[in-house]
């Protein structure tokens, strides 16, 4: 609603709702709201590659990151070991020690070692910045159950900061976001947009 009061031009427009993975949460929980509002014109809704369940996203990661190669035959093995049993696996909310051990592994390799998680086979010396991997992982990292086993490093919201800064939406989009205050995140405080200048936070 306060988009199209911001930009009254788009009202009559057809309204399309599309997003990619974690928006596999929160677009149909936002057109279940925009349908409660019939001067909204929503025609349909697109998801991409889109996160649904957190059980099977969990244990398919585990049989990904084995078969492309990232695991390796003993963690693999122990894996089979500690966390399946009757031809089923179970990497989602197991309580065998071992498993969870395990799995805080899986959590390491592919959380923090580096990988660009959105083309894994890229070249890319030196690693991918800690802050691009936080701004997918820590929207939905610290929701799913292998956060649990993750010990936490570098899935932490203060290492985007300097991206949050270095953009300066215009007036109107500014309008449409939530107003921010100072608060501690990772143990310093975060600023607000009014304190961002050239890319840095005062």
């Amino acid at each position: 609603q306060d988009f199209f009061r911001l930009f009254p031009e788009y009202k009559n427009n057809k309204l399309f709702l599309t997003g990619e993975s974690y928006a596999g949460i929160y677009i149909p929980t936002l057109a279940v709201l925009v349908m409660q509002d019939p001067s909204m014109n929503l025609q349909g809704l697109a998801v991409g590659n889109g996160l649904s369940s957190y059980e099977q996203n969990d244990n398919s990661l585990v049989y990904f990151a084995y078969y492309h190669g990232l695991l390796g035959n003993r963690l693999w093995s122990s894996l089979q070991t500690h966390c399946c049993s009757q031809n089923k696996c179970n990497f989602y909310d197991n309580k065998d020690p071992e498993c969870v051990t395990n799995l805080q592994e899986v959590a390491r390799i592919v959380g923090n070692s580096g990988l660009n998680i959105y083309n894994l086979y890229a070249p890319c010396a030196g690693g991918v910045p800690s802050h691009f991997r936080t701004l997918l992982w820590s929207r939905i990292w610290a929701t799913s159950s292998l956060a649990c086993h993750s010990s936490g490093r570098g899935i932490r919201h203060c290492c985007a900061q300097g991206i949050k800064c270095a953009w300066t939406p215009p007036a109107p989009t500014q309008q449409l976001l939530p107003p921010t205050s100072t608060t501690r995140t990772c143990g310093r405080p975060s600023t607000s947009r009014s304190s961002c200048h050239n890319g840095t936070c005062a």
